[in-house]
């Protein structure tokens, strides 16, 4: 798997991960740690391009838990574990463009209970 990164501006600065490729067991590690690195570096905003991604395992939707946990911590008055477990939708961390399959992982697993996702993106951009 490969992850581009860029900046994109809104109504705050969102970090875009665009990924292209499998984000399974054996890829999960390097999206974890981008996601850490972009966080240390002080990004708040995630938007995660899945438009490429070809397929998505249990290690690759426990990447996605992760950073999420870890963005949403970062937010005045968050408990991650309370705020994501108990349906809220995230507001750090969304979602682009993941496709009909992607898509339907996400939805079987839970995700699209705490997390959104955009199909256009900069309506994705404009809802941080």
């Amino acid at each position: 798997m490969q992850i581009s990164v860029s900046q994109e501006q809104g109504r705050v600065p969102v970090t875009v991960f665009k990924l292209d490729g499998l984000l399974n067991m054996g890829t999960s590690e390097m999206l974890e740690e981008q996601g850490s690195e972009a966080y240390a570096a002080g990004a708040r905003y995630l938007l995660i391009d899945m438009s490429r991604v070809t397929s998505l395992t249990s290690a690759g939707l426990r990447s996605i838990l992760r950073i999420s946990r870890m963005y949403n911590s970062g937010m005045p008055g968050n408990v991650p574990e309370t705020n994501l477990d108990a349906g809220h939708k995230q507001a750090c961390v969304k979602l682009l463009n993941p496709n009909s399959q992607i898509e339907n992982v996400l939805t079987i697993a839970g995700f699209t209970s705490f997390l959104e996702i955009y199909k256009d993106p900069q309506e994705a951009i404009n809802s941080f």
